[in-house]
């Protein structure tokens, strides 16, 4: 094979992968817009995928006793504790908290009889992380999805390394 056929043989390679990766992305782009404006897909689900999206608090109390969540933050513009929510729950209720703007965020978790032992936990809420916390009669246990956890100390409010706002 000649240099000349070589280069135009290169030459064509390259053109059809440019033209096969330009189609892709106008059949995705067109796709996603297409979602979007058939209400298939929303802003917080596309920065979700970016890890820039909302995050979510979810609560569940599997005890006897009523909880109360206080959640509250750090404003950055002004430096002053702000209250985010308050949230009472029934035994066995479960409430999500969801379209929470990532910061950091102090959360206190009290019961009306002492059971389960509550506490407090400083967690550094990510884009598109989502937190949960589950009150037993032993304590409450908190886990962020995706964490890998290998003991119990790292689901523990108290010593969970979650509530150290990491």
């Amino acid at each position: 094979m000649t240099d000349q056929k070589r280069r135009n043989t290169c030459l064509l390679a390259a053109m059809g992968i440019l033209a096969a990766c330009l189609c892709a992305s106008l059949l995705l782009g067109g796709g996603g817009y297409y979602l979007y404006r058939t209400g298939g897909l929303n802003l917080n689900e596309v920065l979700g995928f970016v890890g820039m999206g909302p995050g979510e608090v979810q609560i569940s109390n599997l005890s006897d006793s009523t909880l109360e969540m206080v959640m509250t933050y750090i404003d950055e513009e002004t430096g002053e504790e702000r209250s985010g929510e308050s949230v009472q729950l029934a035994p066995y209720d479960i409430r999500i908290l969801p379209n929470l703007t990532p910061r950091e965020y102090q959360i206190v978790i009290n019961s009306n009889l002492g059971l389960p032992p509550g506490g407090e936990c400083r967690i550094n809420l990510r884009g598109g992380d989502t937190v949960s916390f589950v009150a037993v009669p032993e304590g409450v246990l908190v886990y962020r999805d995706g964490d890998n956890v290998s003991s119990s100390d790292e689901v523990n409010l108290l010593t969970s390394p979650v509530c150290q706002g990491e």
